[in-house]
């Protein structure tokens, strides 16, 4: 379990850096992140990264679950998510890291 919370802090870190190779690296490629009605892909979530469209400027878990089980395993971060919008993303809808 200490390596996917390892793994997570990474992530959390290559988010806040705007690491697109490490975050390729770090998402697996079937992931889909879910918020209300909204979905966003890997693809989408490294092209956000890549084109500066999002920029993260905090990252604060307040809380990190983690389940294993065999060679699976998933974690769920609670926590203060915060970006500034750059001008290419102006006048766009909030991406899925708008909430919290």
């Amino acid at each position: 379990m200490e390596n996917l919370r390892d793994a997570e802090r990474r992530l959390q870190a290559a988010q806040l850096a705007g690491d697109v190779e490490a975050l390729d690296r770090l998402l697996d490629d079937r992931l889909i992140f879910t918020f209300g009605a909204n979905v966003a892909t890997k693809a989408d979530d490294l092209e956000l990264h890549r084109t500066r469209t999002q920029v993260l400027t905090k990252v604060a878990e307040e809380e990190l679950t983690v389940l294993a089980d065999g060679h699976t395993g998933v974690t769920w971060f609670l926590g203060t998510v915060e970006r500034c919008r750059s001008r290419r993303s102006a006048g766009r809808p909030a991406s899925r890291r708008d909430a919290r």
